[in-house]
């Protein structure tokens, strides 16, 4: 069975490599419908390795899918929005889902949960629905309407039915608030537009005069929508949460407000956004009472809103109502003198919407001098929005680069916006700065205002155990994370963390399972390769035949496998070879007493020396600088960087010291940054990448076997190749 992904495009080059990641986890071909675009989307989709089609744009949405859907071969099809996506490690299990379906005859396609999200920060903007996204690649299954298209079977006959699959979840950042205005009146044209109307078309019409702030017309719209009854699978309970809020903004009479909404209520009990609408019109008209009694309805409703969802397609449009909802209890409690109660529902609001400037006040007021001075004056002279991402971006950088003191000094700004982002990243700093004793008072400090724990902190709080050497409590602190709920980059750092835990308790197996699933859940490049190389390290602590292990290693291509190498001219005739070496481990580290001789005692009329050290400097490393050529420190560097760095060096010949060690230099050599690589003396396996032609072998090597657990060529030398050297002079 073969599956082909399809997407329609028009100038999507910001959202492609995320859809183009998440595709290549599940289809065996990608075809991108491009439309029209102006920008960069066609050599992203190219360089995705995707197939590239073209189709005019003619104002129709289904006429452009179905015109994609003739290009696929597979026997299924995923047709997902250049703005939606997967998270990496469900991907596989979307697969899996297509292909148990595909041997049931009477389903033709599958449905799976969508929540809208905000792009910038991942956290949900509004509602949520079914949608079907994944069919047979059959004649009569074809989109219809010019907007807002619908899936639908044209024959009349055969196989209907569209499977709901349970707990996987399609992210749709296509209505950020960045983008979302412009679609607005972009979806309004195209109804117009319509000529073969239907409907549910009046809910359509009234979601884009609502939006655009035309509540009497999307009033108009809605009373029709509920009048005819029209079936709305998973969206039932929507036309009457934009009617009421659309007579609120339109300022009706509370009569009719609280009329419709005790409609809303009978026709759907158990949906929380009525009683919080409820909710927001007591306190409206004064009676905080009857209020708070219903928000309180609303939360309790609100957890089960989720098992609800999964029994039946109705969907939940709480997520953007929830923050006034505890910004109100928050004042409610203030009033009351109960602060602790009050901090709980206002940490809650903020973390739901970080820019509220009314709930970040409150704060302050409660926590008094708790906040420092700057963070302090901060609130009183608020940032804009471009100037708060400036500074997220200036921490994480630092962080990327492990400027920690940087970090640390930025992270008090960030503390009145986006408290426990702040609070979080403090803690990750004194972990990282290996302050055990610190971690622990930030991790406590956290936990003093954070009611309920995130993913993250059961991560962190993990951490400082592991930090402590409490392993056996490090894992079960672990095992209490929710790692479903966890982001792709959260659970990469819990499993990898898991895998570390159970590698120390020698439960070998375990740990490299652990390691495999941190690398799917990796979704930067950077950090998919260091997992990978853990996967392969730890595999050594098995009992495994060496083919397998190559065919492992092999594995590790795969994620280098779009990145182009550098062009090397024939090399001109020269007196002196320039010969590279790079490796984490050019300090006080075995490897060095094993390499020290080929940078202290080469012949200087043949060869020239360059070291890359990607480590921090100690009295070895300094010593070492004075005996080379040129010494460069390539610690924090991205790995595109360090190879041009190489590449204007000139070097003929690099030699790789780390392999699949820890902090290894392997994304350096995928660029091809000189023309013969070579990897050895630091690790005793393949390394599995193409860009490296040669390993540092000897005699003991030279058997069939051992040849075949390689990818690259071995180089035998006569005798052992490992060449100690003392080094009982320790510099300062």
């Amino acid at each position: 069975m073969r599956v082909s992904a399809c997407v329609i495009v028009k100038n999507e080059e910001k959202n492609l490599p995320l859809w183009l990641d998440s595709m290549w986890r599940i289809a065996d071909e990608l075809v991108v419908v491009d439309t029209g675009s102006t920008d960069g989307t066609v050599a992203v989709a190219k360089a995705g390795g995707a197939r590239v089609e073209y189709f005019k744009w003619v104002d129709d949405f289904s006429a452009a899918k179905n015109f994609a859907i003739e290009q696929a071969s597979g026997d299924w099809i995923i047709l997902l929005d250049a703005d939606e996506y997967f998270r990496p490690e469900d991907c596989p299990r979307v697969r899996d889902a297509i292909e148990k379906y595909n041997m049931d005859r009477k389903i033709a396609g599958l449905m799976f949960l969508r929540v809208d999200i905000e792009q910038s920060t991942g956290l949900e903007n509004g509602g949520s629905m079914h949608v079907v996204r994944a069919f047979r690649n059959v004649p009569w299954l074809r989109y219809v309407r010019r907007i807002h298209e619908e899936l639908r079977n044209l024959s009349g006959k055969g196989i209907k039915i569209m499977q709901y699959v349970k707990d996987l979840v399609i992210y749709h950042t296509g209505y950020s608030s960045e983008v979302f205005p412009d679609k607005l009146q972009r979806n309004l044209e195209l109804l117009l537009k319509e000529e073969n109307r239907e409907p549910i078309d009046d809910f359509y019409f009234a979601t884009c005069y609502y939006n655009l702030g035309r509540y009497d017309e999307a009033i108009s719209h809605l009373r029709q929508l509920i009048g005819a009854k029209v079936k709305m699978t998973g969206l039932e309970n929507a036309p009457y949460i934009f009617l009421i809020h659309s007579m609120i903004l339109a300022e009706y009479p509370s009569t009719e407000i609280y009329a419709a909404l005790r409609e809303a209520v009978r026709k759907y009990p158990e949906a929380p956004e009525f009683y919080i609408m409820w909710g927001s019109q007591d306190w409206r008209c004064g009676d905080r009472v009857s209020a708070e009694g219903h928000y309180l309805k609303a939360l309790e409703l609100n957890e089960a809103a989720g098992r609800r969802m999964k029994k039946k397609l109705v969907s939940n449009f709480s997520a953007n109502l929830l923050p006034k909802v505890y910004l109100h209890l928050g004042e409610l409690a203030v009033e009351r003198g109960k602060k602790q109660e009050a901090e709980a529902y206002l940490e809650k609001a903020l973390r739901l919407q970080p820019d509220n400037g009314k709930v970040r006040e409150l704060l302050c007021r409660l926590q008094g001098g708790a906040l420092t001075e700057t963070a302090a004056s901060s609130v009183e002279k608020p940032m804009d929005e471009n100037e708060l991402e400036e500074l997220r971006r200036n921490i994480y950088d630092a962080l990327e680069r492990r400027d920690y003191k940087s970090a640390g000094e930025l992270l008090p700004k960030l503390l009145p916006y986006k408290k426990v982002e702040a609070m979080e990243l403090m803690t990750c700093v004194e972990i990282e700065q290996g302050n055990t004793e610190a971690a622990e008072a930030a991790l406590q400090r956290l936990q003093s205002v954070e009611v309920e724990l995130t993913p993250y902190q059961g991560f962190l709080k993990a951490r400082v155990l592991f930090m402590q050497d409490r392993i056996i409590e490090t894992l079960a602190a672990l095992e209490d994370v929710q790692v479903n709920k966890a982001t792709p980059e959260q659970q990469e750092k819990i499993y990898n963390l898991m895998g570390q835990c159970h590698k120390f308790l020698g439960e070998n197996k375990k740990a490299i399972d652990c390691y495999l699933k941190a690398f799917h859940a990796s979704t930067h490049g950077k950090v998919a390769s260091w997992e990978y190389s853990n996967y392969l390290f730890n595999l050594h602590y098995l009992d495994i035949p060496i083919r397998e292990q190559r065919k492992a290693a092999e594995g590790y291509q795969k994620i280098f496998h779009k990145i182009p190498y550098f062009h090397h001219s024939p090399p001109a005739e020269k007196k002196r070879l320039r010969i590279g070496y790079i490796s984490p481990d050019l300090r006080d580290h075995v490897v060095l007493r094993f390499s020290h001789a080929l940078f202290s005692k080469y012949d200087r009329e043949r060869f020239e020396v360059f070291l890359y050290a990607n480590n921090p400097e100690d009295g070895y490393s300094r010593s070492l600088a004075d005996k080379v050529d040129c010494w460069r420190n390539i610690l924090g560097w991205n790995a595109e960087e360090a190879a041009r760095r190489i590449y204007e060096d000139k070097i003929d010949i690099l030699v790789d010291l780390a392999g699949h060690t820890k902090e290894n230099c392997l994304p350096v050599l995928a660029y091809k940054p000189a023309p013969i690589q070579i990897s050895g003396i630091g690790y005793f396996a393949s390394t599995g990448l193409s860009a490296v032609d040669y390993f540092i072998g000897d005699v003991h090597m030279d058997n069939e076997e051992t040849e075949e657990g390689f990818t690259e060529e071995l180089l035998l030398l006569p005798e052992s190749h490992f060449c100690y050297s003392e080094m009982k002079d320790s510099p300062m």
